[in-house]
């Protein structure tokens, strides 16, 4: 077994790390029975998702290998189909036709006394070839796992024909019934109401389903574009008597409201109903879902309160995601509720991250609790997100005033947040320009950047700001240079001096170095001939395409060829991020579609009719 191995150049084939000298060993600890090896070939020949120039030459051991005694022959499947489905770094690599020449043994292990392996055998079949052979379509088995995943087999193979979908359907297990919904055309709505319950225990076992997320979660997933079958779904198991059921469809719900637009007015009703559920799980997730669900979750605000009157806000706690969804819907009651929690003696602030976070002048009730806890809270990242709370509450210049000396002891220990939040507080934080002219030369760029921008917006001191940006953009890469571009771009006109500096940065490989760069060059000179093409690639969704739009906003009319994306992005019914944290996702889709609206206005304020669709 595995002759001819030392006949291939693995030395010069690459897998996700490097040279494939390691693959014969690791081939051979697979054939020994090593689990460990067959786990390092998940992370080198396929590795999340891709597949390279080695793993087609080592495709025809791994399938000699499923004839070993000692192998995990499942395991081995598995690993075959994913490698059928991956992605090929060089488009020449050919892994999936590799797999498909093993379809002999495939058919043979359909007769393997593991049920296991039967359904792990359909699966590569059905991953891997062309057309569904009359031996995978017509095998019978006691397993329904196995019948369930030679049905999905032929599905992918495109062999579900209508009879074959009515013979399935009354198979007696409801798994096969459940696949053979999801294989016809449409999908047959009221066998998944039925059956998908009832499977949810079994399709963990299904190949199909091993690597889901959660069972049913992928069942949604599978589903065609039809959104209002899936929101029919997950409100109708949502109301299931099993708990596991309500638990997976309410979890489910993040699918539809990160992805499609209306889904979170549809399902808000129903995740409020849940917050009131008798299992734990189920509460948790609907209110972690609500904190995530944008302007929507106002119709659940009531529920949400209940529920935070009823349970301790701790850490990981379905009232602790509550009480996030109140702050961001900046519900007065959050701020009644976190106010009280400041003023406890001691101070509690477990499980108030997030919370925290989302303070601003909506909770001005915070405020002076939060000043008497800034000494006090531990450093790290719960002070952090303190100061950044108590700069969003100091309005007015007499409260500036009288918070600045604390702010001025947090420079030493917290300097980043700290330079930031007196910057934003403006001439009324001068008491601390000794501390910020002090951290202009400190050696961490991203302090000494934001002492730069605090002297010119609090002491208009534009000498000591340029210096320090200068060296910064000239000197600098990556996140520090784009800091410094941001932060120039506040000191506006008076900043012209280093506007010569920018334009060779407008194609930089780091989107948000190109957006800044632009952005600043049309602050500092008011010229948008250079800056509009400049910012027209960027008009997509994402932190540099906000500031892109809100700038190409400001340009106005010169901008008008930026409309069609812009209306693009507000008419569209499907989420425009597709990134960062999912709890913030329908909150930046939501910014992302106002900055676009707002934009409209100025730049072609005519088109009236689009903005009354947003």
């Amino acid at each position: 077994m595995l002759d001819g191995l030392e006949e291939i150049a693995w030395d010069d084939l690459d897998h996700a790390y490097g040279a494939a000298s390691d693959v014969p060993d690791v081939l051979r600890g697979v054939a020994e029975g090593d689990g460990d090896a067959l786990n390092e070939l998940f992370g080198t020949i396929w590795h999340q998702g891709t597949v390279y120039e080695a793993t087609t030459h080592a495709v025809p051991f791994l399938i000699e290998l499923l004839a070993a005694p000692d192998t995990d022959t499942a395991g081995l499947l598995g690993l075959l189909s994913a490698i059928a489905e991956g992605d090929p770094e060089d488009e020449d690599t050919g892994t999936r036709d590799a797999v498909a020449a093993g379809a002999p043994t495939y058919l043979r292990l359909l007769a393997h006394e593991s049920a296991d392996v039967r359904a792990a055998a359909a699966h590569t079949l059905g991953v891997s070839g062309e057309t569904a052979d009359p031996a995978l379509l017509e095998h019978i088995d006691a397993d329904p796992v196995v019948r369930a995943s030679v049905v999905f087999a032929a599905g992918a193979l495109d062999a579900a024909t209508p009879s074959r979908v009515q013979a399935w359907l009354r198979d007696p297990h409801p798994l096969p019934r459940l696949a053979a919904a999801l294989a016809a055309e449409p999908p047959v709505v009221e066998v998944l109401e039925r059956d998908t319950p009832p499977s949810l225990e079994d399709l963990p076992r299904l190949p199909w389903a091993a690597l889901a997320e959660d069972p049913l979660l992928w069942v949604i997933e599978r589903l065609p574009d039809d959104w209002d079958l899936r929101i029919r779904l997950l409100r109708g198991w949502m109301r299931h008597e099993d708990g596991e059921v309500r638990k997976g469809a309410v979890y489910a719900t993040e699918y539809p409201i990160l992805t499609w637009r209306p889904a979170a007015g549809r399902l808000v009703g129903d995740l409020a109903l849940r917050l009131s559920d008798p299992e734990r799980d189920v509460r948790y997730w609907a209110a972690s879902h609500l904190a995530g669900a944008g302007r929507a979750a106002a119709e659940a605000a009531d529920a949400l309160w209940d529920l935070l009157r009823s349970e301790p806000a701790e850490h990981n706690t379905p009232a602790a995601s509550a009480l996030n969804a109140l702050c961001r819907l900046r519900d007065p009651r959050a701020a009644e509720y976190l106010a009280a929690r400041f003023a406890a003696e001691p101070a509690d602030l477990s499980g108030l991250e997030t919370a925290i976070g989302l303070i601003g002048p909506w909770a001005a009730t915070c405020r002076d609790a939060l000043v008497r806890l800034l000494p006090e809270t531990p450093e790290g990242n719960t002070r952090i997100a303190v100061i950044g709370a108590v700069g969003r509450l100091c309005t007015g210049e007499a409260t500036i005033r009288a918070v600045v000396p604390e702010l001025r002891r947090q420079c030493a220990t917290h300097p980043h947040v700290t330079t930031r939040v007196l910057g934003d507080l403006g001439p009324a934080a001068a008491g601390a320009l000794p501390e910020l002219c002090a951290l202009l030369t400190h050696d961490q760029p991203i302090v000494a950047i934001n002492a730069a921008r605090a002297v010119w917006l609090v002491a208009g001191d534009r000498d000591a700001a340029l210096g320090v940006l200068r060296e910064r953009i000239t000197g600098g890469e990556g996140y520090d240079r784009s800091h410094a571009l941001a932060a120039l771009a506040d000191l506006g006109p008076a900043g012209a001096g280093l506007a010569p500096l920018l334009p060779e940065l407008f194609d930089s490989g780091d989107e948000t170095t190109a957006v800044r760069s632009a952005t600043a060059y049309w602050s500092l000179t008011g010229d948008p001939e250079p800056v509009v093409p400049a910012l027209l690639p960027h008009v997509r969704a994402g932190r540099p395409g906000v500031e892109a739009v809100r700038r190409l906003g400001e340009i106005g009319p010169p901008a008008a060829e930026a409309v069609p994306a812009l209306r693009q992005a507000v008419t569209s019914d499907l989420r425009q991020i597709e990134f960062g944290s999912p709890a913030t996702w329908v909150a930046e889709d939501e910014e992302w579609a106002e900055v676009c609206t707002e934009a409209l206005d100025r730049i072609a304020p005519q088109l009236t009719a689009v903005n009354d669709t947003v």
